[in-house]
This record gives structure tokens, sequence and C-alpha cells, in this order.
């Protein structure tokens, strides 16, 4: 977002709230933040969302669902009224001004995004992103604050398509190798319409990146068994014939005395001399069935390698079809039925109630016996464990991605899942315990779904299933 966008948002945040009331903020995850402002019964919100290097901002006139768990953030200035906006002279910042309370300073520098709270004389009293360590002594008693200019008109469009990225926001510019998609005097309306797409442009690229890599270890896994089995073929076929070693036998019965455990003949086959392994046990006869078996067996064997490549070769263009249709994917409309199936497979192949939840995936366990499937087998140590306090119920798990801490709004709706399925089922409000699977421990001989976790945290939610 360049300098020129940030002081025009800082324009139509002043034309917006000024005057409006700061009635809470908080945080769903250290790269979200979400600020509700009032004026009588009027509602303004403004959800902050830093992605790598964008920063999306969704406006709303009246409030984002609130998640139970959300984390409340500059508490100080709720209830404080917004005086003014402004802007700093060159730099990509502007700042909400609460009064004697202090005021809100929104450092826009790509990934190193913040919002600070600060006090009248510019002191760091509380950040959105306390990880960024610099931002701590942030010195902003030099910057020069300016009112934004509020009566330029401008046109903002959203592009799709471009040459270099995929959703491009301009102000005042047209850009002819891209298709505009949104125009909006508005800047609010615009960005926000802008990060919409944005965000479901990135939804829809993890899921097919994710699609690529599953089709196309599918078609690897295809052609590795295919090698593997015709490698097994190659094997048997030039290993010597049990066939040839009964033959032998057969022509030299006179020659096996009882309890030989080898006997060297003359290998006709080869031109060479032979040694074959007997078993002392058996007759010239059965050592030679044996063998001749053991050719049976062989063919039996070639037989059904033979029918299992068939098999792979006909599920081979199927795969790559999927594949390639993945790649030519260009909407997630087109993704779906690919979803779909995954998620149908990943059912039958895990034994718990399924559900994905903002990128997360959470599973419940069915029964008691399943709760213990769930939590002794199929539960990382670092995946989220959670249970309906104080009555039966279904281990809830939810899987981590690497060392991100879990999201909020995930942990909820898991509580939700929890509390739905449990004896409270009924109530209004359900405390649901939740800690780090490593913390969940099974006693020696308790009954199945019996575990005591060794530290909790509690969370209070509504039943739901849906």
């Amino acid at each position: 977002m360049d300098r020129s966008v940030i002081h025009s948002l800082a324009a139509a945040l002043s034309l917006q709230i000024t005057g409006y009331v700061l009635e809470d903020a908080y945080s769903l995850s250290k790269t979200e933040l979400v600020l509700n402002f009032r004026k009588g019964d009027d509602y303004f919100s403004l959800r902050l969302f830093i992605r790598r290097q964008t920063i999306l901002i969704f406006a709303a006139h009246s409030p984002f669902r609130k998640p139970s768990n959300a984390q409340a953030i500059f508490e100080p200035v709720w209830g404080e009224i917004c005086k003014a906006i402004w802007v700093q002279e060159n730099e990509r910042s502007f700042c909400i001004d609460l009064g004697s309370k202090g005021l809100l300073f929104f450092k826009m520098w790509g990934a190193l995004a913040n919002v600070l709270l600060l006090s009248t004389d510019r002191k760091v009293m509380e950040l959105f992103r306390p990880d960024i360590k610099t931002d701590h002594q942030l010195d902003t008693k030099k910057l020069k604050d300016i009112a934004p200019e509020k009566n330029v008109r401008h046109q903002f469009r959203v592009y799709a398509n471009t040459e270099k990225i995929p959703l491009r926001f301009t102000m005042d510019e047209e850009i002819e190798d891209g298709k505009q998609v949104f125009i909006s005097t508005n800047l609010l309306e615009a960005y926000t319409e802008y990060s919409k797409l944005l965000a479901a442009f990135h939804e829809f690229t993890a899921a097919k990146t994710t699609l690529h890599q599953q089709a196309a270890n599918d078609v690897q896994k295809v052609k590795k068994a295919i090698a593997l089995t015709q490698k097994g073929i190659a094997a048997i076929e030039t290993e010597r014939s049990p066939e040839e070693t009964g033959h032998l036998l057969m022509a030299n019965t006179t020659a096996i005395l009882p309890g030989m455990e080898s006997i060297q003949v003359y290998d006709w086959f080869t031109d060479s001399n032979l040694q074959i392994k007997l078993d002392p046990k058996l007759s010239p006869w059965e050592n030679a069935e044996k063998y001749y078996r053991k050719s049976r067996s062989r063919k039996i064997e070639v037989q059904k390698l033979n029918e299992k490549i068939s098999a792979l070769l006909s599920k081979l263009p199927e795969a790559q079809k999927q594949l390639e249709a993945i790649d030519e994917a260009t909407h997630m409309k087109a993704l779906l039925p690919f979803l779909k199936q995954k998620k149908k497979e990943t059912e039958q192949r895990i034994p718990f109630y399924i559900f994905e939840w903002k990128g997360y995936t959470i599973w419940v366990g069915k029964n008691a016996a399943n709760n213990d499937l769930l939590t002794t087998r199929y539960a990382h140590k670092n995946d989220l464990w959670l249970h309906a306090k104080g009555v039966s119920g279904s281990h809830v798990v939810i899987q981590h991605k690497g060392n991100n801490p879990f999201d909020p709004g995930v942990i909820e709706r898991a509580a939700e899942l929890a509390a739905w399925y449990s004896k409270s089922k009924g109530s209004a409000w359900v405390p649901v315990a939740y800690t780090l699977k490593k913390f969940v421990r099974k006693p020696k001989g308790a009954e199945p779904g019996q575990v005591f976790m060794e530290k909790e945290d509690v969370l209070m939610v509504q039943p739901k299933l849906n």
C-alpha cells in the first residue's frame, strides 16, 4: 500500500468516524485486528488483516462477529471519541486522535505493519503486534502531523489478471493489461472489495497448491507402483525356473539317496553341473513335486502382478487427467469437486467426525472407544485437545500447523463442537476445557475415553453443530 493510498484512506476514515466512539477493539490472531466504532445507532467496523507484505482492510457498517475468545486490546481508549485523524508527512502512516487518553498510530509498513496505542506525549503504551520488537521504542515525536486532504475526488479501481500480479488496487490509474473488476470513488468500499477478492484468491491458491501436490503424488505413486511391479516380474522371470529343477530331479531319482540334503546333477538346460537343495525328509518324487508347486505358485504370482499392472495402467490416465484439471483451474468453483472428493477419502480413512474451519482440521470422537483411538493414536502432541468440562462427551482435536499459534476463532469453533457432542448439548452455555494434547494423560486401567489433563484453560461457548 503506497503513501498516497494510505493518506486517502486516512481522509476516508476522517469523514467516516470523526465524532464516533471507539466501542471496543480486539485481536483474533497476531495478524488480525478489529476496531468497532459507534455513534448513536450508527456502527462502523474496521478489520485489518496482515498477510506477508499485504495489508487487507475490510470496512462494514455493522459489527463483525466477535468470537468469545477474542483478545481485548487498547482498552484504555475504549469509549473515547475520535477527535480527528492525522497523516504523517512523507510517511506511510496515520493516526486516530482519541483525545486526552491517547491515539492509535497505524504504521502501514507491509510485513512490518502494526497499530500502536500512544499516549498524548507519543510514548508507546500497547502494541497490536508486540513481536515487532523495534516498535516498543518507536519514536513518532519527530513526525509532522498534517490533516488529510478530504475534498479531493479520486477513482479507485481493482484489476484482475494483470501482467505481474493477479490483483491490483489503483488510485487514479488505468491499467491496459488488466481486467477492471471494480471501480468506485469511495476508497473504503473499493479497498474492501479488493481485500475480499485478494483473500479469496489466496484461499484458492492455497487449495490449488494442496490439491496439486496431492494429485502429483497420486500420479507418482501409480508410476512407482507400476515400475516396482514390473521389476518384480522381471526378477521372477530372470530366476531359475523351479519347474526345470523339478524336471532335473525326476531325471535323477535313482541317484537320490535317503537323507541327502543336496545333489549335483548335469543341467542339460544350461550344459553345466547344478547343485540342487533337497529336503532330507522327503522322497525324490516329493522333492520334485515341491519344485513343481513352487513353479505353479510363481506362475500365479506373475499372473497377479500382470493384472496389477493392467489395473495401474488403467488408473494412471485418470490420475493424470485429474492433475491436469487441477492445474487448469482458475477459480474455486472448479476445485470444489476435488475438495469434496479429498474430504470423502479422508473421512473414509479417518474414523472420526471431520470438520474444516479457517484452514484447520478438527477431529471429533464418535464414542468412548473412538475417543481413546483419537487421543492416544491419532492426535499429535502439539495438537490442541478439547472436552466439555465436567460431563461425558467427545474428545475434540485441532490439528496443529507447524509452530503457528492456534487461531482463537478456530478454538472457539472446536469448543462449540465439543459442547455439542457432550451431555451438556442442551445447555445455553457450556464450559469447555482445552490444552495441548501432550498435557493429556490416560491413567493405567482407566475406562475407555477417560483421561486427565495436567493443565487446562476453559472457554464458555454455546453448543453448535453448524
